[in-house]
């Protein structure tokens, strides 16, 4: 995972940077919103990253804050919201006022984000409402309060098969558990307790892997 980049920019457009990391040129997509806090073409720039990996690409999104790399990250555990669509997403609204929509379950301004319909509008307010404000991991995506192991061991857990919206919750409720447990330890737990579950289609997926 490519988690930061730091370099200068080479090219800059509403929704990309090119970054010269060490004489490598790195294409960067980025939310339009954030258009204003990066400088111009020679300055330089440091960028919380995000790199999803397809079969046929490897693409790199970038961030000016934390808050918004969480979001981004949370809206893909969204049934039907792809990168390119959590990036559309955050390019329409700021960060505070996309979560004062989701917790306020304010569908019908989330609908007026392009690309945004009703029922993408409410699977946002469904699936993200709890871990936002009530879920085990409220205090984890907190403005500015993400735990770095979250997001260690949702990417770890994702990679061992197991649903993102599903890793989220899983690893936020181990952390909330226990203050002083380390990243492997969250995923050894989370493992532990989807083997438990035996009528889990994810435990289920997740003891193939461990027995490789």
């Amino acid at each position: 995972m490519i988690w930061r980049v730091r370099g200068k920019i080479l090219d800059k457009g509403p929704s990309h940077l090119v970054v010269d990391v060490g004489g490598i040129g790195f294409l960067v997509h980025t939310p339009v919103s954030s258009f204003d806090r990066f400088g111009g073409e020679g300055d330089d720039v440091d960028l919380l990253t995000y790199l999803h990996v397809r079969e046929d690409a490897m693409d790199l999104y970038g961030f000016a804050e934390e808050g918004q790399r969480r979001l981004f990250r949370m809206l893909l555990a969204v049934s039907g919201i792809g990168p390119r669509s959590a990036l559309g997403i955050l390019s329409g609204m700021g960060t505070e006022a996309l979560q004062t929509a989701i917790l306020g379950a304010d569908v019908a301004t989330l609908t007026r984000i392009p690309g945004v319909g009703r029922k993408t509008a409410q699977r946002i307010v469904v699936e993200l409402k709890g871990p936002l404000s009530e879920g085990p991991g409220a205090g984890l995506f907190a403005a500015g309060g993400e735990d770095d192991r979250l997001g260690g061991a949702v990417e770890a857990l994702v990679a061992l098969g197991f649903r993102r919206s599903e890793a989220y919750r899983s690893a936020a409720n181990v952390i909330r558990g226990g203050a002083d447990v380390s990243l492997e330890e969250v995923v050894k737990q989370v493992l532990a307790d989807s083997m438990a579950r035996p009528h889990s289609s994810t435990a289920g997926e997740a003891k193939t892997e461990v027995g490789k």
